[in-house]
């Protein structure tokens, strides 16, 4: 996979905009857009800056063989009926790549703050911050017993 399908992958599963990452990274959204599309490369320098706000490393983004999970909105969940429909809901469920055929979960908790939770059918297992989603996903993936 090269460096611009995965930097469009973590964008995506940030649920940023290509103008989002480029404000993030002082650089135009033209820039990030020749990236994605691999037009152009990052310089080294902008790599370093990309793969710490992505929270990855240089590494994984420039070693073709790793590859980088795309979430895939599985539709949004109904927590009244316990399934998964699509409708106008804050609660979205993502194919994540999970262990134990799990599930991530998206949702604006009651307070306002945008929550992640990791689910296997209707039982939440871990939830946190969004902004702590990939913590929780690298510890679920590689130190929970199976």
């Amino acid at each position: 996979m090269t460096i611009g399908k995965k930097i469009r992958i973590l964008r995506i599963n940030r649920e940023w905009t290509q103008a989002t990452l480029a404000e993030k990274l002082n650089i135009s959204p033209d820039t990030v857009q020749k990236w994605e599309v691999e037009k152009n490369t990052p310089p080294l320098a902008a790599l370093k800056d990309i793969a710490q706000i992505l929270d990855t490393s240089v590494a994984i983004l420039s070693d073709d063989e790793m590859d980088i999970v795309e979430y895939q909105l599985l539709g949004q969940y109904d927590v009244f009926s316990d399934r998964i429909i699509i409708s106008d809901s804050q609660h979205q469920v993502y194919y994540a790549n999970l262990r134990r055929s799990a599930h991530l979960h998206r949702f604006i908790n009651s307070g306002g703050i945008f929550y992640s939770s990791i689910c296997i059918g209707s039982k939440e297992i871990w939830s946190c911050e969004r902004k702590h989603e990939k913590l929780m996903i690298d510890a679920w993936n590689n130190q929970c017993p199976v």
